[in-house]
């Protein structure tokens, strides 16, 4: 719960210093056991996003002529959109769109992400087959990353409706929502 609240947060237990536990410290004659380090601090933010923007803007440069070639093939298969945009939740719980290249049919994208993606998934197309065995499927994050959606660093944003078999991810692991931090 504390890690979920990113709070900085720490375990008083004497058998952090019987045992000589990791990631612990010892105050006096009591183990202190870090649980959870709290958000990242002004600094540690700016430098975290500073890097994201330089990395990103040289990255979509660099990438620039393979991106629009993908979007040319997309296009020409089946005329379709080149992209695929479908709502997440990221930081603090916020909604966004993040963007991927299609990689499946018009009528098969699933916005809600309820359908896991499967390897020999009748829905895919010849050029998607390629785009997602090489991951060149997601290299339009570049743009949420650069925009501040996302981050390099961090967890990967789930689909909305993501399953494990029939519940929803945030059934199965009561930890899900630490991702998700303020």
């Amino acid at each position: 719960m504390l890690k979920g609240a990113n709070v900085h947060e720490e375990v008083l237990d004497d058998a952090v210093v019987r045992y000589g536990a990791r990631n612990a410290r010892v105050v006096g004659h009591h183990g202190l056991l870090l649980i959870s380090a709290g958000p990242l601090q002004l600094r540690e933010r700016a430098i975290k996003r500073l890097f994201d923007i330089v990395v990103t803007a040289s990255a979509l440069i660099a990438l620039v002529p393979l991106m629009l070639a993908i979007a040319l093939a997309i296009k020409m298969q089946d005329g379709g959109p080149v992209l695929f945009v479908q709502r997440r939740m990221g930081r603090g719980n916020r909604f966004f769109k993040i963007y991927k290249f299609r990689s499946m049919t018009v009528t098969r994208a699933d916005r809600d992400g309820r359908v896991s993606a499967l390897r020999h998934d009748q829905g895919v197309t010849r050029v998607g087959r390629f785009i997602r065995s090489t991951s060149l499927d997601e290299l339009p994050q570049l743009f949420n990353v650069f925009i501040g959606d996302m981050s390099h660093v961090g967890p990967r944003p789930h689909a909305i409706g993501s399953q494990v078999g029939s519940k929803l991810f945030w059934e199965v692991d009561h930890r899900y929502w630490q991702r998700h931090g303020l």
